[in-house]
């Protein structure tokens, strides 16, 4: 561009340049940078997502009608890069590029393939590897801009999209609550939920490695107690928190009391509260750890898709483990960690600290793209096993 008085006029000096028309070392930077984060999400799915996902799959367990135990346990899981048919004998070329597949009008895919071992009566029979489906892979193909051209592509090209039937798409990022945040909110549709129901309560989302997440509330009743809402299977769950607490730890009433009322001896409202609420778990006879996690797993089996022989003690501690702070990996971390909720929640109650807003961008993120792939990848896991 050239500047002649106060206009400016195009310049077309480029087209006599000398190296015009011919692509560069190396693309434009800034241009890559726009669909990074897309980019580096399904990259991290590929790299450790998956493994991560692997690890926290449930083995499928039932048993036969000779009595023998079967289960089936996913011990790894890849995705490979597009490539023709196998049943196609006369292509030269097995790679399957971008600009091909835009032609073509069909997916740019690749094989989904996981690794599983099945056992009968917990003895490894064998291990099996299955190619499950086809895949659509994210567009970034890592060729210098000379090998892009090459290969029908623009020689800046940004990837960061699919190519589903020949048409690009792209997976919009998503606004998501904070991860891993204990947060004050007033919802006048929590009283709905139940009989002495109020507006306040402390929600967090739990974040596990492999991006999958659940949402634990801890919500204040007008009798002064709290309860412990959660989903799993598209369902939602209640349980008083003193249960979870009980089941979590093999400590004292005396000890939850200690850590509860701690900093707040002069509070005779708050210490009634967690009285209460250690009264209502004596009164089910829920003295010990074994008991509250016998209790938990006899109300919830029905609801968990857990094999018949499973005690009521280890249904109760899958419950916990799969549904309570799952982004924590041991029960001592969930016991501090509903504490400072149960404490935090009552302070909120009384007008001691202000709600927080869900619409501040300090307790918001972002849901990438291939983080959101993982998650769908995961479900379907489980269904397909």
């Amino acid at each position: 561009m050239t500047e002649t008085g106060d206009r400016i006029q195009p310049s077309f000096k480029n087209l006599t340049h000398k190296d015009y028309g011919r692509p560069n070392d190396k693309q434009h930077m800034p241009l890559q940078e726009l669909t990074r984060p897309h980019v580096d999400s399904f990259n991290y799915m590929l790299e450790e997502g998956l493994g991560k996902a692997v690890q926290l799959i449930y083995p499928v367990e039932f048993a036969l009608p000779n009595g023998d135990r079967i289960s089936f346990t996913v011990l790894d899981a890849n995705v490979y890069k597009p490539v023709v048919s196998q049943s196609n004998k006369t292509s030269v070329n097995l790679k399957v590029y971008p600009a091909e597949c835009r032609q073509r009008f069909v997916t740019y895919k690749g094989n989904f393939q996981i690794t599983f071992v099945w056992k009968i009566n917990n003895k490894p029979q064998d291990t099996v590897e299955r190619t499950i489906e086809e895949i659509p892979i994210m567009v970034k193909v890592g060729l210098s801009p000379k090998e892009l051209v090459k290969h029908g592509e623009e020689a800046e090209e940004m990837g960061g999209y699919f190519i589903v039937n020949g048409l690009e798409k792209v997976i919009r990022m998503l606004i998501m609550p904070r991860r891993n945040y204990a947060m004050c909110m007033i919802r006048p549709s929590w009283r709905s939920r139940g009989k002495q129901y109020t507006e306040y309560g402390v929600q967090i989302k739990c974040v596990r490695q492999d991006q999958t997440g659940m949402n634990n509330v801890l919500h204040y009743l007008s009798n002064g107690s709290a309860t412990i809402g959660f989903g799993y299977l598209k369902e939602l769950f209640y349980v008083p928190v003193m249960f979870i607490l009980k089941g979590l730890m093999n400590v004292t009433d005396k000890y939850i009391y200690d850590q509860l009322v701690n900093g707040k001896e002069d509070d005779s409202f708050y210490k009634g509260c967690i009285v209460f609420m250690l009264r209502q778990a004596l009164t089910e006879d829920l003295t010990t750890q074994t008991k509250v996690l016998q209790y938990i797993g006899s109300k919830f089996r029905i609801k968990l898709p857990l094999p018949e022989w499973y005690s009521d003690e280890e249904v109760g501690q899958f419950l916990i483990r799969e549904c309570i702070c799952i982004h924590l990996e041991n029960n001592t971390d969930k016991f501090n960690l509903l504490i400072f909720m149960i404490r935090k929640l009552f302070a909120f109650s009384k007008g001691e600290c202000a709600a927080e807003s869900a619409d501040s961008p300090a307790n918001q993120e972002l849901l990438l793209g291939g983080h959101l792939y993982l998650a769908v990848l995961k479900v379907d896991h489980g269904r397909l096993l």
